[in-house]
């Protein structure tokens, strides 16, 4: 029985140590979220369900989070264009419209982040470094569907 056990430990140690679908590299060193962050990929899992990322659609960039060391900061939409990511359903899917954007609280416990906004939404996010940089992944929750962003900075 006890070596069953300790191998049963060994799986289980293995399996929680196993590499990410996308080969990332977690950092265990503390990352602080405070900056600028740009949405380099949205998906929507749920009642709808798509993935674009800013080589299709490169007006995601423009999409801007701002985490200031206060606590405070801002969602922006800086451009003067519409980013439409569909335009030929009968429904348009946008991200980003002029002058769009809004103020927010957040709070950052270890590699989690928590942004308040004035309406009382709370989008929780997951900062974390791969080889490739830092990356900021936001999850808005809203009935049917969660919105899943990729930001860098």
């Amino acid at each position: 029985m006890r070596s069953f056990s300790c191998a049963f430990c060994f799986l289980v140690a293995f399996a929680a140590c196993s590499k990410n679908e996308d080969n990332s590299i977690a950092s265990s060193v503390y990352i602080d979220a405070a900056g600028h962050w740009y949405i380099t990929g949205v998906q929507a899992k749920g009642i709808v369900n798509y993935t674009f990322n800013n080589d299709q659609y490169p007006c995601l960039t423009d999409n801007k989070y701002e985490l200031n060391d206060d606590k405070n900061g801002g969602y922006f939409f800086n451009s003067t264009d519409t980013c439409y990511l569909d335009k030929t359903s009968s429904s348009s899917i946008v991200l980003g419209v002029p002058d769009a954007g809004g103020p927010f609280s957040w709070l950052q416990v270890k590699d989690t982040i928590f942004i308040t906004y004035l309406q009382g939404n709370i989008d929780t996010a997951i900062v974390n470094k791969n080889s490739s940089g830092e990356y900021l992944t936001i999850t808005n929750h809203y009935p049917g569907v969660s919105y899943v962003y990729t930001c860098t900075r």
